[in-house]
């Protein structure tokens, strides 16, 4: 059926940015210090579900419902988090779930939870819980990555789009659990994966983490771009920041859109259009970034002589960024025995493109 979920083994993708000490990097999707104290030995298994949206078939309007009641059994009303029960059933559903070979002995008590006035909150289960949360949020930005990077997905929006943005975080030990609402936005985004691509979604997946400890800057500032709904044009600036985290600071944009058309055209009318394209997207960066104007979505521009959305400017440069990306992904992975330890292009990248040796 096309809602069958689609299941990703992330255990072996965990031990190995946990054994590449993943916190000593630059920047951090959330919680570092969680992250050094994890034991890569504790965790007995990650898998990562994904419930596709739903468009076919016999509609069940407690779809999620039916779902979170089987995944995490009843969920007492002390808890608080019902925003699940709202959640349109054509949705899409992401489960992350992480098995630990210990069990964890300071889950509050209901008693503990609904004491008036203050709840009587154990500092250990606090921080025990940040600990671990801040693996799921490690894993969930690997996870986006590779999938955004593979599948750089275009789904035109409107600015008065309402999404829900909430979700479940459970932490279960023997008889006890304990549930707490959170929110992870970058899984709102639209995302169409090709389940006849998972051979290659695999393969990424495994590269990616290999180096998924170095100071990957762009891919950061990527899911920064990719990270929410609804749409802003401020959204294309960190698109060109993340492209322009692939060259060096003295690179000049003509540089940038020179080698960007070099890679990614194979004729000449592509390559003007390319260039017509970058005419656009920099104009609309510099007049969003020193002040001269906002860019609403359905903002007429003309890329040459056709006109389009501003919107679709963005679309489209979500698409050169991810390309681009993968490609430095492939030059670092095969020059990391030279030293290489970022994703950087240079000028021998553009001679690479021109000349045969």
């Amino acid at each position: 059926m096309r809602t069958t979920p689609l299941s990703f083994n992330f255990t072996d993708h965990v031990k190995t940015i946990l054994k590449n000490k993943v916190w000593e990097r630059k920047f951090s999707y959330g919680f570092p210090i969680g992250l050094e104290k994890t034991v890569s030995e504790d965790i007995d298994n990650c898998i990562i579900t994904v419930y596709p949206i739903f468009y076919h078939g016999i509609v069940d309007e407690k779809r999620h419902q039916t779902i979170i009641k089987e995944l995490c059994g009843t969920i007492p009303p002390y808890f608080d988090v019902n925003e699940y029960k709202r959640w349109p059933h054509r949705n899409g559903l992401v489960v992350i779930e992480i098995i630990y070979k210990s069990e964890l002995q300071v889950i509050p008590t209901k008693k503990d939870l609904t004491k008036r006035p203050i709840p009587n909150w154990n500092m250990d289960f606090i921080e025990k819980k940040e600990h671990l949360f801040s693996l799921i949020e490690e894993v969930s930005a690997l996870f986006l990555a590779s999938l955004k990077l593979t599948f750089p997905t275009e789904e035109p929006v409107v600015s008065s789009r309402t999404v829900d943005s909430s979700g479940i975080y459970q932490i279960s030990s023997g008889e006890s659990s304990y549930f707490e609402s959170i929110s992870l936005n970058g899984f709102l985004h639209p995302l169409l994966i090709e389940p006849s691509k998972m051979a290659q979604i695999e393969r990424n997946i495994e590269a990616i983490a290999s180096v998924w400890h170095l100071n990957l800057w762009p891919v950061k500032r990527y899911l920064t771009a990719v990270d929410n709904l609804p749409l802003s044009m401020d959204n294309l600036l960190d698109l060109v920041y993340s492209l322009e985290g692939l060259f060096d600071k003295q690179a000049s944009s003509d540089f940038i859109k020179i080698l960007c058309v070099a890679k990614l055209c194979s004729s000449r009318t592509e390559a003007k259009t390319m260039r017509e394209f970058f005419s656009v997207v920099y104009a609309i960066r510099n007049d969003i970034a020193h002040g001269e104007r906002s860019y609403a979505l359905f903002d007429k521009v003309k890329i040459g002589a056709n006109e389009t959305i501003a919107q679709m400017v963005y679309w489209q440069m979500k698409s050169v960024t991810a390309k681009m990306i993968l490609f430095a992904f492939q030059k670092l992975l095969t020059s990391m025995k030279n030293g290489q330890r970022n994703l950087r292009f240079n000028i021998d990248d553009l001679y690479e493109r021109i000349f045969d040796n």
